[in-house]
């Protein structure tokens, strides 16, 4: 219970300070206060980047939309795009959303895998947290907080990924990648089973309260 409440405490503690340093670079740039301000203000958006990508997203819907059960393939969204504009030079840009690009290339069955990937291995690394191994790693509680700050990381990700056009980058798979070795060495007995195998069978299971 007292570790539980220290980890609560330092939780709050970094939240404040992150918030004061965010604050503080607000009131010291104008220009990011501009910036951050036209996320909810037209009057601020003096380049058009909001109504821009919300315009594209827009089409990524659309293109979701006609194409539901296979997408348009990887890496076609921006010509189907571009063809809905009448090739239009200026809709060469991608698509500020993983989600709404995932969609209209994969398809919605594309979508849900990759939603249920992320979901899968965030809950896999939840119920490993307090597991004990038996790795020296995890006697000392290291391998904890190294699940903590990847469940961090994913969750991070999975709220970022609503504005950022990195659905094929590798910063999601290198997570992954990170969560299947932490399970495999950290929060599980030793065995014969494959990391990915560990990461699958314990996303499966309900997750304690």
């Amino acid at each position: 219970a007292a570790g539980s409440k220290s980890i609560t405490l330092k939780t709050v503690l970094a939240a404040i300070l992150l918030s004061a340093m965010g604050l503080a670079v607000l009131a010291a740039s104008p220009t990011v206060a501009d910036r951050f301000e036209s996320i909810f203000s037209d009057d601020k958006d003096d380049a058009g980047s909001k109504a821009e990508r919300l315009a594209h997203m827009s089409d990524a819907l659309t293109v979701l939309s006609e194409h539901p059960l296979m997408g348009v393939g990887i890496g076609q969204s921006m010509v189907a795009i571009v063809a809905m504009h009448n090739n239009a030079a200026d809709q060469w840009v991608k698509v500020h959303n993983v989600y709404l690009l995932i969609g209209a290339e994969l398809g919605v069955p594309g979508l849900c895998v990759y939603v249920w990937m992320i979901i899968a291995v965030f809950r896999a690394l939840k119920r490993a947290k307090g597991a004990k191994g038996h790795s020296h790693m995890a006697e000392n509680g290291i391998a904890n907080h190294l699940g903590i700050g990847l469940r961090h990381a994913i969750l991070v990700f999975a709220i970022t990924a609503a504005f950022s056009p990195v659905a094929y980058n590798w910063f999601l798979y290198i997570l992954i990648g990170l969560a299947s070795v932490h399970m495999s060495t950290s929060a599980q007995p030793v065995s014969s089973s494959s990391p990915s195998r560990n990461v699958l069978r314990h996303s499966l299971r309900p997750v304690r309260a």
